[in-house]
């Protein structure tokens, strides 16, 4: 599956493929690409996890 993540905050974008749902509330996934004017690039695979004060805001993806 691959798709692009939009993050209320910190204003992120992620371009995104091969993303595992490895429990309820937390995503695996490898970056190919990302936009964010308060970040610097890091590790391309990362696990993002939603958290109770910190909601996704949108997800979008393609199987």
């Amino acid at each position: 599956m691959t798709g692009v993540l939009i993050f209320d905050h910190p204003n992120l974008v992620l371009a995104f493929k091969d993303i595992q749902q490895t429990r309820k509330d937390c995503f695996k996934l490898t970056i190919i690409r990302y936009w964010s004017s308060q970040i610097q690039q890091s590790n391309l695979q990362a696990t993002f996890r939603k958290r109770k004060t910190n909601r996704w805001n949108r997800i979008y993806a393609d199987t």
